[in-house]
């Protein structure tokens, strides 16, 4: 997963998704989701074998993308804005993500996988 020059994040997948002669798919996840452009690199975090994607788009919003089984997206409680990156972590079954306000104030949210489901995500400042 990466951030490209028009600020879409794509995904790149081979293997068991490989297209029909075993070459590498890509795929325009910003597009695909109806998400606003990043305004930084994407983190990423691999859970219990499902992959979470993080990123700050040009509004100062946190989104969360996550593929299980197909991807899906949900924003952060981000307030204030945030401003540049964010950084994801796993801490046993929480996801950790830290980053910086519009007022250079750090913060951390966490959500705890063992009760999220993809309607309901509880994420704690």
């Amino acid at each position: 997963v990466y951030r490209g020059t028009d600020g879409h994040i794509y995904e790149h997948a081979s293997a068991s998704s490989a297209g029909t002669n075993g070459d590498w798919t890509t795929q325009n996840l910003t597009k695909a989701l109806g998400l606003p452009k990043a305004a930084a690199d994407p983190s990423v975090v691999i859970a219990n074998g499902v992959p979470h994607v993080f990123y700050v788009d040009e509004l100062g919003g946190i989104r969360e993308l996550w593929n299980d089984s197909q991807w899906r997206q949900f924003p952060l409680p981000a307030m204030p804005r945030a401003e540049g990156g964010a950084v994801a972590s796993l801490d046993g079954s929480t996801l950790r993500v830290i980053y910086r306000s519009m007022f250079g104030v750090p913060y951390e949210q966490s959500l705890r996988l063992d009760s999220a489901t993809p309607e309901n995500r509880t994420w704690h400042t």
